[in-house]
């Protein structure tokens, strides 16, 4: 692959979501306030002149940085990922879910005592428990106990669904496998959480903008990865349909016939698409 195109997906995939989801977030809350105001254009300009504006681009270039790394991972180590590529896998898997939750186990513990500034006046470690969030807190920890399991359980199995579809179609899987094992590690500790810890705590703060924890990095990390898979795979993408999935998933999963057939039919579901 052209190394100049790959660090061109990089920069998009790992960059473009953060500044893009940032950027709206500070024109809403700015025109929340300021709606109606003279005022408006000059707090939108007067915004953009404070530090923490430009600070808040600093977790893209973080993200960048984890792509050029895991990217670099990748290309140049492809020998070694296809020999112990299972053991790999596995092995990422329960690092990270560990990880987390130990993090997250300290964190419960001692939440009363944990604040400290990493930036002063922009990045803090600061816990703060989901369920008892404020109202205008969007989580699932506000979420019935059975609403948000049920949600979790179909979010669940339908990225299985899409995961087997998407591996059967493309040619360059290793982004879409590095992409599963970050969201499914970053699922499964907020699975974990939701019944150790009743969702437990968001504590790495960045001012006025957003709380988050270990697991949600996980999961921003996972869904760039797929988008990068996506990028680099769009050729043999081209030409799948809304109805090729739907044939998939009956065949693989809910047919009984064709239980022993999946290779045939996911191959001929691969060549429609390439």
């Amino acid at each position: 692959m052209n190394k100049k195109i790959n660090f061109f997906s990089i920069f998009i995939c790992f960059t473009i979501p953060w500044v893009i989801t940032y950027l709206l977030h500070t024109m809403i809350r700015v025109i929340y306030n300021y709606w109606g105001d003279d005022t408006l254009w000059s707090a939108v300009i007067e915004y953009i002149l404070t530090r923490n504006f430009w600070l808040n681009f600093l977790p893209a270039l973080f993200m960048l940085i984890i792509g050029i790394i895991i990217n670099f991972i990748i290309f140049n180590k492809i020998v070694f990922l296809k020999k112990y590529f299972k053991i790999l896998v596995i092995t990422g898997i329960l690092f990270l879910i560990i990880f987390d939750q130990t993090v997250q186990f300290f964190v419960v513990k001692y939440n009363e005592i944990i604040f400290f500034p990493i930036v002063e006046n922009w990045l803090y470690i600061n816990p703060l428990s989901i369920a008892d969030a404020g109202d205008d807190w969007v989580s699932m920890g506000r979420l019935p106990v059975s609403l948000s399991y049920f949600i979790m359980i179909f979010v669940f199995l339908s990225g299985i669904f899409t995961f087997r579809f998407l591996i059967f179609l493309i040619n360059e899987k290793y982004h879409l496998y590095a992409a599963v094992i970050f969201i499914f590690s970053g699922y499964i500790c907020s699975f974990l959480n939701r019944i150790l810890y009743n969702y437990g705590f968001d504590y790495i703060e960045i001012f006025n903008l957003q709380v988050m924890d270990i697991k949600d990095i996980y999961l921003a990390i996972g869904l760039s990865l797929g988008l990068q898979s996506l990028w680099i795979n769009y050729k043999h993408l081209d030409g799948v349909k809304r109805k090729d999935f739907l044939l998939f998933i009956n065949n693989e999963y809910l047919n009984i016939k064709y239980l022993f057939k999946r290779k045939k039919i996911s191959e001929i579901i691969s060549d429609r698409a390439c």
